[in-house]
């Protein structure tokens, strides 16, 4: 009897801990703040980034862009330099393998408030001339004092369009999605 109860509570326990700390992780990210452009963990050959936010209530967000970098040699005075997609890949590889890591830096790109009275918003910022390399795009909900209550980060990649493989190898709808944006904003 004493086991069996034992074993139900400890169950209940573990489920509850679950549960929790679930919510948590949910917590962080505003439901009234999306990020629309950039999708997280996409890549593009591209020389712009369009950045795109849905506001569905009254707020003030601060969005950010980095550049993540890594330093360029061993010598700590060095110029850092822009992340590469292998860069990226040993670095997710070796995380995973539990080794040593380099750590990168976020070169800021851009920041700006938005502030908005109305139900439904899009704060909309093309940047134009960016170099390849790996992108962040950080979105923070403001209260009246200017402190963040909610925060939201996408990683982008953009590549180098003469390096890397060109654009009609990619699938059909990528392409058309590509193209359809390009004759919209340019190049």
């Amino acid at each position: 009897m004493r086991k069996s109860m034992f074993a139900s509570v400890t169950a209940l326990i573990i489920v509850l801990m679950m549960v929790l700390s679930t919510t948590v992780v949910f917590a962080d990210s505003d439901p009234n703040v999306t990020i629309v452009n950039p999708i997280d963990g996409n890549s593009a050959y591209s020389t712009s980034l369009l950045v795109s936010v849905k506001i569905t209530t009254p707020s003030t967000i601060k969005v950010s862009v980095y550049q993540k970098q890594k330093p360029s040699t061993s010598d700590a005075n060095s110029t850092p330099v822009a992340i590469t997609v292998a860069d990226l890949d040993k670095y997710k590889a070796d995380k995973a393998a539990g080794k040593e890591t380099v750590k990168f830096s976020n070169k800021l790109i851009m920041t700006e408030e938005k502030k908005t009275d109305n139900n439904l918003t899009f704060y909309t910022k093309k940047l134009e001339k960016v170099t390849p390399g790996v992108y962040a795009v950080k979105v923070d909900t403001l209260d009246a004092d200017k402190k963040v209550i909610y925060s939201d980060t996408v990683t982008v990649v953009l590549k180098d369009k003469e390096t890397e493989t060109k654009s009609a190898e990619q699938p059909g709808a990528t392409q058309f999605l590509q193209n359809l944006l390009q004759n919209i904003f340019g190049s």
